[in-house]
């Protein structure tokens, strides 16, 4: 009876444990700023980019035009942007776009 409680507490211990490890490459977003990303070129492959700004914070996959979008949380000053890296179906850039970070924008206009 004691094995399957202490199998259960450990498979909990290294659930916990995987959480709190950052994915391999990974930088938090305030260590990158616009500078960051201005070494990316049009024909980059995606383990430069990685080389250069880490892992995404989200990869987004679209298989119309076969791309595939890598999305990254970062600062522009004291403001929060997202610069989105597309890849075409060849793995190498294709753009590059950066937007104000919509949850950081404050839209709300005051009476």
């Amino acid at each position: 009876m004691k094995t399957p409680a202490m199998l259960a507490v450990i498979a909990c211990a290294l659930a916990i444990a995987g959480c709190a490890t950052p994915t391999s490459g990974a930088r938090p977003w305030y260590s990158l700023s616009d500078e960051s990303f201005s070494p990316i070129k049009a024909g980059a492959a995606k383990t430069e980019v990685e080389r250069l700004v880490g892992a995404p914070m989200l990869i987004s996959k679209y298989a119309g035009p076969q791309e595939e979008v890598w999305t990254y949380q970062h600062l522009a000053g004291a403001r929060m942007y997202v610069t989105d890296v597309v890849f075409g179906s060849d793995g190498r850039v294709k753009q590059m776009g950066q937007y104000p970070d919509p949850a950081f924008t404050n839209n709300v206009s005051s009476p």
